[in-house]
């Protein structure tokens, strides 16, 4: 993560005792400010019985069968 100096992630991160389960791992928290250069997500949908729709639903029917599952043993071949 980049951060202005200014902005310095120690001032921001906190360990959380509290929140400790068995094992001898302490949980931190860490607040992030966002600025207004992140887009902000909206939801996107197909509408329902629309060519949209039945395109995609042709595309998964057909495409997720054609992976050829074989080739994909690492996360590179994946992505």
């Amino acid at each position: 993560m980049f951060h202005r100096i200014s902005e310095s992630v120690l001032l921001r991160t906190r360990r959380n005792p509290d929140l400790m389960g068995p094992t001898d791992h302490v949980p931190l928290t860490t607040i992030i400010i966002l600025d207004s250069v992140i887009e902000a997500v909206t939801r996107r949908s197909i509408t329902r019985g629309s060519d949209a729709e039945k395109a995609f639903i042709d595309d998964l029917r057909t495409g997720v069968p054609a992976i050829a599952l074989e080739t994909l043993n690492t996360a590179a071949d994946i992505d």
